[in-house]
């Protein structure tokens, strides 16, 4: 396979907001949607599994504590 795209996700529908609320901090509500805006983010990842034979391991939530903790290392 030469130059495919594959969406890397957890395969559970996260809203922005649950996204966002993982990082802490501040959250600033937008309360109109963009043109383009996203209403159901859920990656679907059957090509990573096809071509990569890859599937989720872990939760968002445990992903982002792992992302939080490698940032803080550095």
């Amino acid at each position: 396979f030469k130059g495919e795209c594959v969406n890397i996700a957890s395969g559970v529908l996260t809203s922005l907001l649950e996204f966002a609320t993982l990082f802490g901090g501040t959250i600033i509500h937008v309360s109109a949607r963009s043109v383009g805006d996203i209403r159901n983010p859920l990656a679907d990842t059957s090509e990573a599994k096809m071509l990569l034979g890859w599937k989720a391991s872990i939760s968002i939530e445990a992903g982002v504590q792992e992302l939080l903790a490698h940032a803080e290392m550095s």
